[in-house]
């Protein structure tokens, strides 16, 4: 019996030890294993007092959670997974709002992380944050949307969005519908109108992030308008704790989910690393100078948050175009960020 059991244990080992990818030249992501760090022990948000990284929002977390992750050669898969552990953080190690509090690992060269995400695009994603470099986020290993969900959450709507923008916003959809909080796209693309920008104490905004494909609204199945939910967003906690366990799962993701902030537009959710909520004067123009002065030709400014799929661009705006002319903010559109933790 115990011949038996070591038998057991040995060819155990030896199949483990068989799922790591044997490393091979010029297979860099599948030679060595991924550390995937999530951030432990942190202030709640409504209790966190955020420092500022120039105009980017970031908090201190006393922990993180590491689990080391052995990739497959061929499938790109995560085949292998060491036991997890809790690390001490390093001191002023700096969590910024807009990175994912999921499962992500960076690195300074681009080139294994868009390698590792193109060999296996449901299993992870990938953005470059312009402080820790090429960024991996594991998503899981089941990431499939069926047809239920893709008819049901209105997900063709995201063809205008930015593909990491895209695949997020599949991935959101696809986990609230898990978790019994069934949700449709509402609004991805307005275009941009040239306007004075509107004042929240110091801060001004020139722009939206939905003008440069970078922003999403979502909508809980059954409801066609805004105020409804709203309302009972303020007034039933079982209805707001919908929301929140949404809004906790956006975070996962790495989005800032606008019901964090004063303003309260649960519908709303962006991503873009290295901005603020508002889009400032320098900011905006930097963004017209690649779409032209009507931002029409706004996928150009992808360039800015790089991504394997981003390959071919629109060709340059005719600079001869007239903008549109100044309008107002819309007042049926849902409100922006408001980034009223800003000093």
């Amino acid at each position: 019996m115990t011949r038996a059991l070591t038998i057991l244990v040995v060819l155990w080992a030896a199949t483990a030890e068989a799922k790591r990818p044997a490393c091979a030249s010029g297979k860099r992501p599948m030679c060595v294993p991924w550390d995937f760090d999530r951030p432990a022990r942190c202030p709640a948000l409504d209790e966190v007092k955020w420092r500022w990284d120039g105009n980017r929002p970031w908090r201190e977390c006393a922990a993180k959670k590491r689990v080391r992750v052995w990739i497959g050669r061929r499938t790109g898969r995560p085949v292998a997974l060491e036991k997890r552990k809790t690390v001490t953080a390093a001191q002023g190690d700096k969590v910024y709002r807009d990175f994912p509090e999921g499962w992500t690992s960076c690195q300074k060269d681009k080139g294994p992380a868009f390698e590792l995400y193109t060999q296996n695009p449901r299993s992870f994603a990938v953005f470059v944050d312009p402080v820790r470099g090429a960024c991996v986020l594991w998503l899981g290993s089941r990431t499939d949307v069926s047809s239920k969900v893709e008819k049901g959450g209105r997900l063709k709507s995201l063809g205008a969005a930015h593909p990491h923008v895209r695949q997020l916003t599949r991935e959101l959809v696809r986990r609230a519908w898990k978790a019994k909080i069934p949700i449709h796209v509402i609004s991805v693309y307005r275009p941009h109108k040239p306007k004075k920008g509107w004042r929240t104490r110091t801060y001004k905004s020139y722009s939206h992030w939905h003008a440069w494909g970078m922003a999403v609204d979502v909508n809980l199945e059954g409801f066609t308008t805004l105020s409804e939910p709203l309302k009972r967003y303020k007034s039933e906690p079982a209805f707001k704790a919908k929301w929140d366990a949404l809004g906790a799962i956006a975070r996962e993701l790495g989005f800032t989910w606008a019901g964090d902030h004063k303003s309260k537009d649960i519908f709303h959710f962006e991503w873009h690393p290295g901005h603020g909520g508002y889009i400032r004067r320098g900011e905006l123009e930097r963004f017209l100078a690649q779409a032209g002065r009507a931002g029409r030709v706004y996928e150009r400014t992808w360039v800015i948050w790089p991504h394997p799929y981003v390959t071919k661009l629109p060709p340059p705006p005719d600079d001869d175009e007239e903008p549109a002319d100044e309008e107002e903010d819309d007042e049926d559109a849902p409100p922006e960020v408001d980034d009223a933790d800003a000093p």
